[in-house]
């Protein structure tokens, strides 16, 4: 059985938005490799999921419901059991017991734990080679057709990442109406971005962009 290539072995193809082959470029081995640290991956999505949360849920405890001002009937004398309060959580209508409040859920990685997230990701998509380097990409139109004929000719059909370096209001507003389609910055995306899609579409300036961040 032949070995794996490793990441820092592979030589990228930079394309244009029509598929075509302009040029090829050496993954750096300085920044890449064949080695992922699955559990920084774990770590690190689990972090943007849990910054995503919102925390708003809340349910009334006792002191919260209404009524309850007096009690129900005398403790004694009429057969049935003790009560104090209608707003008891043994009644309907009563409060909940341990129920959610609002609560901030988020937290932070450390930004070197975060660096190595994103590179081991980003060893991944190159190991199963679904990372598509392109020249650049410009539209002329702010029309989603544009963009969905540049995904065609590139071969994406599932859920996919674009990278740009820098923003292109024109792309944008094309970009927004495809669900399947995230838009990221180089200087932003992040490991969830990475692993959350199939396909990674990057421009030669955002790669670089990206190496640069890695190299801190």
């Amino acid at each position: 059985m032949s070995k794996e290539k490793k990441a820092y072995d592979m030589i990228l193809e930079i394309r244009d938005c029509s598929g075509k082959v302009l040029d090829k470029l050496p993954v750096d081995k300085k920044i890449f490799g064949d080695d992922v640290n699955k559990f920084v991956i774990q770590q690190a999505v689990l972090m943007y999921l849990a910054n995503r949360r919102q925390g708003t849920a809340s349910t009334k405890t006792r002191a919260y419901t209404h009524g309850g001002g007096r009690k129900p009937w005398r403790q004694k004398g009429t057969g049935q059991a003790r009560a104090g309060s209608i707003r008891s959580p043994l009644w309907r209508g009563g409060g909940k017991i341990f129920g959610p409040h609002p609560r901030d859920y988020s937290y932070q990685l450390s930004p070197k734990v975060k660096r190595e997230a994103l590179r081991s990701s980003l060893n991944v998509k190159l190991l199963e080679k679904n990372v598509i380097l392109v020249d650049s990409i410009k539209i002329e139109e702010p029309k989603t057709k544009n963009v969905q004929d540049i995904l065609n000719k590139l071969g994406v059909k599932n859920k996919a990442i674009l990278v740009v370096n820098t923003i292109d209001q024109k792309l944008t507003r094309a970009a927004n109406n495809i669900a399947a389609l995230n838009l990221k910055l180089a200087a932003e995306v992040t490991a969830y971005d990475v692993m959350s899609c199939e396909k990674m579409i990057v421009t030669k300036d955002a790669f670089e962009a990206i190496g640069k961040r890695l190299m801190k």
